[in-house]
C-alpha cells in the first residue's frame, strides 16, 4: 500500500495548482526580518514586516502565502512534532529551522506559561535561543548560510531587540496565549527547503537505530516508517517475543517524505473520504484526479462524496471502473480501512433490474435500482437514523467508522444494530467487498413492525 500511496502523492504534487490548494498560515503573529550585508558583515535590520492571520478574518495576502511556505519548511511539513524539536526538554520552540523561530504567545512576556516559569525558576525562551540555533546549524553546509543563521541567532538572543520587535506593533497585544508568534528571515523558499530536507531525511523515521544509508545515492536513507505508526521501544509487550528479526522492513527517506506530504494534503481536505486511489490507469486515473482537483478548488461548502465521484466516473467508464485502492482516513489522520476493489458495481443487479421492497404493512413499497438507492432509502429507517443521516441542508452523513453516541440514537436497539452491521454494509455498498448479484433478503425491526426487503 505504501508504494501506491507514494506514486499517487508524486502525481498530486506534480500539479502545482492542486498542491497549494487550501494552504493557510498558522494562526498568530508573523514577523519577517530583513538581512543587511554591509562590507561583508551580515546583520539583521531593526525594521520588520508584520502580518496576523486568524481563521475568523480569512484574509490571505502575498505575505501570508510566503509565511505559509516558510512555516511548512520550518517544521515537520507544517506539523509540529514536539518529540523531534530541538528545544528539549522544554519543547517550547516548535520550529526546526535556522531561518525561523516559532513559539506560542504563552511562552513570551505577558503569557501565562512565562509567568509560571518565572514563579518556579524555570528557564525562559530567551535562555535557550543559543542552544536551539546551535543545533540548527547542522542543517547548513555553506559558510554564508551559517553566517546568516548566526546573525539571526544574535539578533533574537538580544532580549531588548526581541521585545522591541514584539512591541513595535500593536498586533502583538491581540494575540491569544495559544496562538503563535513566528520570526522569519526574508529568504527564498529554496533556502528554507534545503535545510528542511536535511532535517526530514532522518527525523521522519521512528528511530535512528535502524537507519541505513543508500550505497548509490548519498541523499537517501532507509529506516523504520513513522507514518501513522510508532516503534515499541518502550513497550516490550508489543514486540515479537520469538521473531528472529528486530524490524519487519524499511522505507526510504524519500518515501517517508511523500507519505507525510500525503497526510498534509489529506488534512487540507483535498481528497474525498473514502479516497479511491487509481494507480497507473491512464484516462481513468486522470479523470478521477480532475474531479478531486475541481472539487477542492471550488471552495464549496458541500464537497463531493465517494458515491458522487464514482457516479460521475461511471457515466464515462462503466464496466471498466475498478482496480483501485479504497482508503478511509479519519479526521484525526488515522487509517480506518483500506482494501483493493477489483470492480465497482453501481447497479444492484447485473442486468440493471430492480430490487422490490414489499409493502407488508401498508406503508408503501418501493424499488431499489442502484447502490445509492439502498444507502439513502433503506439504511436510514433500518438503523433509525443512527448510521445514515440526512441533515436539514440535504447533506447525507455516513457514520461508517465514527464514534456513535447512543444518546443521539432514537433507540438503543438501533445503536446496537448500527454498531453490529455497519461494516458489512460499508463493504457491500462502498468497498464492494464480496459483492455478488442475486436476491437480497433481510429482516429488521422498526417501530415494532416487521418488514422484509427482497429482490
Amino acid at each position: 500500500m505504501i508504494k501506491e500511496l507514494v506514486q499517487f502523492t508524486q502525481a498530486a504534487l506534480a500539479d502545482e495548482a492542486f498542491r497549494d490548494l487550501n494552504m493557510a498560515p498558522k494562526e498568530g503573529l508573523h514577523i519577517v526580518l530583513q538581512i543587511e550585508n554591509k562590507e561583508g558583515q551580515i546583520k539583521i535590520s531593526d525594521k520588520a514586516d508584520y502580518v496576523v492571520y486568524s481563521k475568523k478574518t480569512k484574509e490571505v495576502t502575498p505575505l501570508h502565502l510566503k509565511c505559509t511556505g516558510w512555516w511548512k519548511a520550518s517544521t515537520m511539513l507544517g506539523i509540529v512534532d514536539t518529540y523531534k524539536v530541538f528545544d528539549l526538554p522544554a519543547k517550547a520552540i516548535h520550529t526546526v529551522s535556522p531561518y525561523c523561530m516559532g513559539v506560542k504567545r504563552t511562552n513570551l512576556e505577558g503569557g501565562k506559561q512565562y509567568a509560571e516559569n518565572e514563579l518556579k525558576g524555570k528557564s525562559q525562551i530567551h535562555d535557550r535561543i543559543n542552544e536551539y540555533f546551535f543545533k540548527t546549524f547542522d542543517l547548513l553546509e555553506s559558510e554564508e548560510d551559517k553566517m546568516i543563521a548566526d546573525a539571526f541567532r544574535v539578533a533574537l538572543n538580544d532580549k531588548t531587540r526581541l521585545n522591541g520587535w514584539l512591541n513595535a506593533s500593536n498586533l502583538f497585544k491581540e494575540i491569544k496565549d495559544d496562538e503563535y508568534v513566528i520570526f522569519y528571515l526574508d529568504l527564498s523558499i529554496d533556502q528554507f527547503q534545503t535545510a528542511s530536507r536535511k532535517y526530514l531525511k532522518e527525523k521522519l523515521f521512528n528511530t535512528a537505530d535502524y537507519n541505513l544509508p543508500d550505497k548509490a545515492d548519498s541523499e537517501l536513507l532507509y529506516g523504520t516508517s513513522n507514518w501513522l505508526n510508532s516503534f515499541p521501544t518502550k513497550k516490550p509487550f508489543l514486540k515479537h517475543q520469538s521473531a528472529t528479526f528486530d524490524i519487519a522492513g524499511r522505507i526510504s527517506s524519500k518515501e517517508a517524505t511523500l507519505l507525510q506530504e500525503f497526510s498534509d494534503m489529506a488534512r487540507r481536505k483535498l481528497f474525498p473520504n473514502p479516497l479511491p486511489l487509481f494507480i497507473m490507469q491512464g484516462e481513468l486515473g486522470e479523470a478521477a484526479f480532475k474531479i478531486y482537483k475541481e472539487d477542492a478548488a471550488s471552495g464549496a461548502d458541500h464537497r463531493k462524496g465517494y458515491l458522487e465521484i464514482m457516479e460521475e466516473l461511471w457515466t464515462e467508464f462503466k464496466r471498466d471502473l475498478g482496480n483501485y485502492y479504497l482508503l478511509f482516513i479519519s479526521s484525526k489522520g488515522e487509517i480506518k480501512d483500506f482494501d483493493f476493489v477489483s470492480r465497482f458495481e453501481y447497479y444492484l443487479n447485473a442486468d440493471e433490474s430492480q430490487w422490490k421492497v414489499e409493502d407488508l404493512f401498508g406503508t408503501g413499497g418501493t424499488r431499489l435500482h442502484t447502490v445509492r438507492d439502498l444507502l439513502t432509502q433503506v439504511l436510514p429507517p433500518l438503523f433509525n437514523n443512527s448510521l445514515v443521516v440526512r441533515r436539514k441542508e440535504k447533506e447525507w452523513v455516513f457514520r461508517w467508522f465514527d464514534e456513535i453516541d447512543p444518546s443521539y440514537c432514537k433507540t438503543y436497539n438501533a445503536f446496537l444494530m448500527a454498531m453490529k452491521y455497519r461494516k458489512a454494509f460499508y463493504d457491500f455498498c462502498i468497498n464492494q467487498n464480496g459483492k455478488g448479484y442475486g436476491s437480497c433478503h433481510f429482516r429488521y425491526s422498526y417501530d415494532r413492525n416487521q418488514r422484509r426487503c427482497s429482490s
